[in-house]
Formats: structure tokens, C-alpha cells, sequence
């Protein structure tokens, strides 16, 4: 069904194109001045590590190259594992944590895309100068508010989930640091109450129980009983009673347990949403910026080579490696695994109290290194600046020359801010 969907709307996006005339104007009558530049594949081939080499000792489209792999590595990251994290962090179904993230990803790049555009349409307008060193601080400031953004969503998590011989002893409701990661969970998932009921850890049920701590399955908690009984709305509800791994005091006094995973009280969803299509937003506008710092910092006949390798770098650097090492991180924070036959299988329960400082924390340690990119995109095209304005020490020492001086400066200054910085 994907796939007739997907053909019918490239099937619609194709029609535009049979609009375009049959016989496209010919290039002959184009002046030979104004003719792009074409390389051969075999001229190409043959200069090629000559090209490279020239366009790696350009410092301006070295580092925006390196700034662009390092959103790239950021994007890719956030968007593979965002759902992921809605699902474990606020308890949604899988199903719901996708239309929740499409829902916000994709409106905040299209229109962070389409305002980028008209905020650099509009600042040409103001200043028809503005040159590389310009959009590069632009760029730089525009960077810094995502940055302040990533850190607030360090501190929406949601506090780690009690878990009976995990996180939290049987005996007591103080939470056990020893038992969190480094122990066996084959061991710790066991105790006294349920020594005698031979529980097998093969499927994961989850149960609250009346103290609000959650056992690893009925008879896990000791559980004897199953009372099964049709409430006033007329649902069948099936609780567990006589659970006698229950903690009880004065406070908790009872020993029935209910299906489900016990409320981890994560109510953040709605302010994490608006942060997180903040971030998106801020991260598109700058996507034209980058690209005309690209652009522009190489010759018109290096542009498309320029590309070329930029977009092989960023696969090589960012679009392969980055779901690698995030999801690297994001499973370094699991609880508790499904045992498996050989090795322990997947992740059933993750620390949702650590979880954003590490994953989150990872993407503002890399969006620090992209700011710091641009600063040094930003001092490279002052440099280049610096070295095309020519500056005449004898402007000042004949009176009658200094209005052609002054004018022959700005129009050489003019030319360097509109064709390199």
C-alpha cells in the first residue's frame, strides 16, 4: 500500500514537468563569456586529486562543510531516536510517538526552510553588501538560541521507573544503586516471596502493584490469585491478589497488583513538543545560509565538485555514523534486558531519570563544536576580506585625490563582499 501511495504522488509531482516546452533554447546563442564551465570526465578524472587538494586548503568551505556534518550528525540522531524516546520517556505507543514526531519534525523544517529563506531574502534587501562574514555571524547567532533550547530539555525527564529487584529492593521502597546495572537481573529479579513460584522471566508482564512499585510479572510480585470481574462500565478488569512480595506499612496497606507498568507521573510531553519544534525550526533556517557560505566560498567552476564532496563527507561523517553511536548511547541507559539464548536480548526498561542528560547532552556537545565551526568560518572570511581590500597608505598625502581614492576603495571593497566574504 506504501508503494501505490508513493507512486501515485510522484505520479502528481510529475506533472509539472510536462510543462516545459519540447526543444529547450539552444546554448549556441548563449555568449561564450557567459557559457558555464564543463569538465570532461576524463579532464576531471585526471585533476581530480589536484581539485581536492585546492578545495581542502579552502578554509571558508572546510569548516561551513564541517558545521553542516555536524547538524547533519545532530538531525540524523534526533530524528532516528526522537519517537523512541517519546515512547520510553512518557509511556506512548509506537504508533503514537511516530504521528507525534512527524507531526513536529516535519512542519518545523518545512517552515524553518521557508522562513531561512525570506530572513535572507530580507536581509540582502537591507544591506545589498552583505557577505559571507556576514551570514557566517548570522549563522552563529542563529545557532546559539538551539543550543540554550537543547539544555532545557535536559531537565523535562521523567524520574526512573521503581522496578522491584532492578532499581528498588523487594523489602523496602529505598531504591538499591548496587542492584541498578551491575548485577544480574536473573538474581535480582528473585527473593524470598517468590522463591517458591518458580517464575520464568520468558515473557515481560508488568504489574503495579498497591505499594506503586512495578514487578517484572504476576508471579514475580507472588501474586496467587487472579480475580477477574466486570466493572460498572462494563469492561472486564483483571487484578491479582494475595501478592505477598507487596510491600505494605502504614502507609501502603494492601496486597493486589493491576496490569501495567505503575505512573511514572511524566507530564512534559506538550512543553517538550514546543521546545523540540523550537530547536527544528532555528536548525532549517540556517540550511540556505550554509549553502550560500558553500557556494560562494569556491570558484563557479569548483561549485559542483564542492557539493559533490561535501555531500560525501556528510554521509561518510554524519549520515552513517550518527544513528550508530546514538543508538550506542541511547542503549547504554537499559535496565533490564529480555533474556536471550546466548546474550541478553532487547532493552525492556531504560533509566528515563539519566536518559536525557545523556542523549540530549551529546547533542549539545555537538552543537557547541558546530558553533565553533562557524567561528572559524567567520575569521576565515574576515581574512579573506582582509586580503582583497587593498588599502593605499598615499590616499591621504594629495588632497585632490581623495575623493577618487575613497571611491576607487569602496568599489573595490563592494566587488569583494558581493564575489568572495
Amino acid at each position: 500500500m506504501g508503494f501505490l501511495l508513493c507512486g501515485v504522488l510522484a505520479l502528481f509531482t510529475g506533472l509539472p514537468l510536462l510543462l516545459f516546452p519540447r526543444h529547450l533554447p539552444s546554448v549556441e546563442k548563449v555568449d561564450v563569456e557567459d557559457r558555464p564551465v564543463m569538465m570532461t570526465f576524463v579532464t576531471s578524472l585526471k585533476e581530480l586529486p589536484i581539485q581536492t587538494r585546492k578545495l581542502f586548503s579552502n578554509f571558508t568551505w572546510l569548516f561551513i562543510s564541517l558545521c553542516i556534518i555536524s547538524e547533519q550528525s545532530i538531525t540524523t540522531g534526533f530524528v532516528v531516536f526522537i519517537a523512541k524516546y517519546f515512547q520510553v520517556s512518557f509511556d506512548l505507543s509506537a504508533s503514537m510517538a511516530n504521528i507525534i514526531t512527524g507531526s513536529v519534525i516535519i512542519p518545523g523544517a518545512c517552515t524553518g526552510i521557508l522562513a531561512g529563506s525570506l530572513l535572507m531574502r530580507l536581509m540582502r534587501k537591507r544591506n545589498p553588501t552583505l557577505g559571507l562574514a556576514g551570514i557566517a555571524k548570522f549563522l552563529i547567532i542563529l545557532s546559539i538560541f538551539p543550543a540554550l533550547a537543547v539544555i532545557l530539555l535536559l531537565f523535562l525527564g521523567c524520574k526512573k521507573i521503581d522496578l522491584a529487584g532492578i532499581t528498588s529492593d523487594y523489602s523496602s521502597g529505598a531504591e538499591n544503586a548496587l542492584n541498578v546495572i551491575e548485577v544480574k537481573y536473573q538474581k535480582t529479579l528473585r527473593s524470598s516471596c517468590n522463591a517458591n513460584c518458580a517464575c520464568s522471566q520468558s515473557t515481560y508482564m508488568p504489574v503495579c502493584g498497591f505499594d506503586q512499585k512495578t514487578y517484572y510479572s504476576p508471579c514475580h510480585a507472588g501474586c496467587t490469585q487472579l480475580d477477574i470481574y466486570e466493572d460498572l462500565s462494563g469492561l472486564i478488569v483483571r487484578n491479582y491478589s494475595s501478592c505477598q512480595c507487596i510491600y505494605q506499612d502504614f502507609v501502603h496497606s494492601g496486597d493486589t497488583a493491576f496490569p501495567g507498568k505503575c505512573d511514572n507521573s511524566c507530564y512534559n510531553l506538550v512543553p517538550f513538543l514546543v521546545i523540540v519544534f523550537f530547536i527544528v525550526f532555528l536548525t532549517a533556517c540556517g540550511q540556505n545560509a550554509s549553502l550560500i557560505i558553500t557556494l560562494r566560498s569556491v570558484a563557479p567552476e569548483r561549485r559542483s565538485f564542492a557539493l559533490g564532496i561535501q555531500n560525501f563527507l556528510s554521509r561518510i561523517l554524519a549520515l552513517i555514523p550518527a544513528p550508530i553511536y546514538f543508538g550506542r548511547i541511547f542503549d547504554s541507559q537499559c535496565l533490564l534486558r529480555s533474556p536471550g539464548c546466548e546474550r541478553d536480548g532487547a532493552c525492556l526498561e531504560y533509566d528515563t531519570r539519566r536518559l536525557p542528560f545523556v542523549l540530549f547532552g551529546t547533542c549539545l556537545a555537538i552543537k557547541l563544536v558546530s558553533i565553533v565551526f562557524l567561528a572559524v568560518t567567520y575569521m576565515s572570511c574576515r581574512r579573506d576580506l582582509d586580503k582583497k581590500v587593498p588599502v593605499d597608505d598615499n590616499a591621504s598625502s594629495s588632497p585632490g585625490d581623495t575623493t577618487s581614492n575613497v571611491s576607487t576603495q569602496d568599489s573595490a571593497s563592494t566587488m569583494t563582499v558581493n564575489t568572495v566574504c
